[in-house]
């Protein structure tokens, strides 16, 4: 499998389930994700522990847009994962 068709995949993936996460936990105006409600949703244990699917992606060898979104997803993932009570306790102060 080509490091495209690779991050495709993994990219989806973690789209498509961040997407589902944020149907549920998103405030109705839009404007406020609800981290607690977010944090206790089993699908966001799966989630973070999908993440580890990244690794599996070379860099290396994808274009500049590839590259872009690809980085671009990784900031959400993690400002995401940061915010999260749950997972924040795991990272240092």
């Amino acid at each position: 499998m080509g490091a495209t068709s690779v991050l495709m995949q993994v990219s989806q993936q973690l789209r498509a389930s961040l997407l589902a996460l944020y149907d549920k936990h998103l405030a109705s105006d839009g404007k406020s994700l609800d981290y607690k409600g977010l944090a206790a949703d089993p699908d966001f244990e799966v989630f973070v522990s999908n993440t580890a699917e990244l690794q599996k992606v070379d860099v290396a060898s994808l274009n500049r847009e590839e590259a872009m979104a690809f980085w671009i997803n990784v900031y959400n993932i993690l400002v995401v994962s940061e915010l999260s009570p749950h997972t924040s306790a795991c990272w240092p102060s």
